[in-house]
């Protein structure tokens, strides 16, 4: 069976349909596919090699982007993505859905793009997702050490590139509106200060 096919920008194919529909947005703000391997190779927790791919790039601002439509699973090694994926698999009757892929797979893991993120820092390669995930999710993303935007605040973070390359000392902020219990909007949110 062949795999689906998801056209995005200038007809070029992509991983699923939300990044396809993002890639023009994205190529607004001067994003291209990529799909290219980084030329570092990681290491997780336990010591195993991992490659990855950028979704995006962005060849003025020399930022790689890691599209995301969803939220990103808590799996800690690839090995354990490798092991949680094959019982998914087996249980399954030998195949997985795409919502096991999103659950337990090594590239959807906050942990990975943590690592990746370190090796190049957030000024080089971004998580965007498409909407901002719950505040509660985007705090644990930040304990693990991931420095995400939405394709809403991209336009910002791109502001906050560049000035960073001229050299002058700014930060990111990714602002939230909370509703207490009371149904009172709350603001919130968190600011990104490089080190």
């Amino acid at each position: 069976m062949k795999p689906e096919q998801y056209i995005g920008y200038a007809g070029v194919s992509h991983d699923s349909q939300a990044e396809a529909q993002a890639s023009f947005k994205l190529a607004d703000l001067g994003f291209l596919r990529s799909g290219k391997k980084f030329d570092k190779r990681f290491l997780d927790p336990e010591g195993t090699t991992f490659g990855a791919y950028d979704d995006f790039y962005h060849a003025r601002y020399g930022l790689h982007l890691e599209f995301k439509a969803a939220g990103l699973n808590g799996v800690k090694t690839k090995a354990s993505s490798d092991k949680q994926l094959e019982a998914k698999k087996a249980w399954r009757g030998g195949s997985n859905i795409p919502k096991d892929y999103l659950d337990f797979g090594w590239n959807h893991s906050k942990n990975k793009q943590a690592i990746v993120q370190a090796a190049y820092t957030p000024d080089r390669f971004i998580v965007c997702f498409a909407k901002a995930p719950p505040f509660a999710e985007a705090l644990a993303y930040l304990k693990a050490g991931v420095v995400f935007c939405t394709l809403a605040s991209l336009p910002s973070y791109l502001g906050y590139v560049r000035l960073k390359q001229l050299g002058l000392c700014v930060g990111f902020s990714e602002h939230y509106t909370l509703t207490d219990e009371a149904g009172t909007a709350q603001p919130a949110g968190f600011t990104y200060w490089p080190a």
